[in-house]
């Protein structure tokens, strides 16, 4: 198949697609607002055209024109993430259609400014345009189609899933350190701020246990100064923005994940945590609920909370056959439920059922767009 993906290619769950489809022969390429190269992949940067013969136009209908050659031209187009591509339904009706929202698109993140209420009802047309909408768990499918005013069950779930045999390592060796790590990255709605409070709390009644912080983002200066404030500096480590292929070398460093989302639609870290026999300690949150398993992939506590976070944490710290338990079940689990090449057959499937359909035809407000154009 022809496989279209309209996304930001920088991304890990766009690249980590394009490549997997590519890989099973499907002819894939990628455009984003700006290039970025995938091996096995085609990719370029969005334009709109310059006036031609083909797009004698002005730049608005040049870019309607654009989009429904897009369509025409691909199998199916799928848009990652749900920005404004100004994709109408007389472009989805060139051709097959399927949406992929993400958290922050839909539940606005907190401590941002609002989205511009134009972007909104574009998202919201965008996925009520669409010939299939998928999301990555149960908790995110009901939030899209309140969003949206769409039944859920016409929504696909096809889980953000993991390589397993990319987190296989040898045993940990016994050590004096308990090893806490955190590469969820420095943004409101992750909540390091609170982690690093339960770390205070942690490290006073268990001075053997550090603290690794991965990633970046706008609160990574306030989170060294709030380290800094706390008398930290000693029991955490910021190890800056890391590329995900040292994610499964990184994970085997640690002996429990923190999550203390203030909200996340689904949560792979969670996953990539499990498939490494990582027990989480976890908010009580939207995905969280679906990628981790109370008492038995690890422990879910009350968002914004830094005592009730602390107290799991030193519930693992304590009982090493505990946190051997729970990671040993969350490896099973991520396995069972969330094996990467699984995922990638339910979006194979889903790409064959909706390329084997008769397209509609196209609409005579198409026809009419398209002659005002010429003439």
């Amino acid at each position: 198949m022809k496989l279209l993906i309209l996304g930001p290619a920088d991304t890990v769950h766009v690249r980590r697609l394009a490549t997997a489809l590519a890989d099973r022969d499907h002819d894939v390429h990628v455009i984003s607002t700006k290039k970025h190269d995938i091996p096995g992949v085609t990719t370029s940067a969005f334009r709109v055209p310059p006036p031609s013969l083909r797009y004698p136009a002005r730049w608005n209908k040049r870019w309607d024109m654009h989009i429904a050659d897009l369509f025409a031209s691909f199998d199916v187009v799928t848009v990652h993430f749900l920005n404004d591509w100004h994709i109408t339904p007389d472009a989805v009706a060139h051709g097959k259609l399927v949406v992929k929202p993400y958290g922050s698109d839909v539940d606005h993140p907190p401590n941002t400014p609002p989205p511009d209420p134009n972007l909104v009802k574009a998202r919201i047309n965008l996925l009520r345009n669409a010939h299939a909408v998928t999301v990555a768990s149960q908790f995110f499918r009901n939030r899209v189609a309140e969003f949206a005013h769409l039944d859920p069950e016409n929504i696909h779930i096809i889980p953000d899933g993991v390589d397993t045999a990319a987190f296989q390592f040898p045993q940990k060796r016994p050590t004096d350190t308990i090893a806490v790590g955190f590469f969820k990255g420095f943004k409101p709605v992750y909540a390091p701020d609170v982690l690093l409070d339960a770390a205070k709390i942690v490290t006073t009644k268990h001075p053997n246990v550090r603290f690794e912080l991965a990633g970046d983002g706008r609160l990574l200066d306030a989170c060294r100064q709030q380290v800094a404030e706390l008398n930290l500096t000693n029991h955490v480590h910021f190890l800056g923005n890391l590329p995900h292929s040292e994610i499964p070398s990184l994970l085997a460093k640690w002996d429990i994940v923190a999550i203390p989302s203030r909200n996340e639609g689904f949560c792979v870290a969670a996953i990539e945590a499990s498939a490494a026999a990582i027990p989480v300690v976890a908010s009580s949150v939207g995905g969280l609920l679906e990628t981790v398993q109370h008492n038995h992939t690890g422990l879910h506590v009350n968002p914004d909370n830094p005592q009730a976070l602390a107290d799991a944490l030193i519930d693992l710290v304590k009982n090493p056959n505990r946190r051997r338990a729970l990671g040993q079940a969350g490896r099973q689990f991520a396995r069972t439920h969330f094996e990467w090449s699984d995922c990638v057959d339910h979006w194979t499937n889903l790409y064959e059922s909706l390329a084997n359909e008769s397209p509609a035809p196209i609409p005579q407000s198409s026809i009419r767009r398209l002659l005002t154009a010429i003439t």
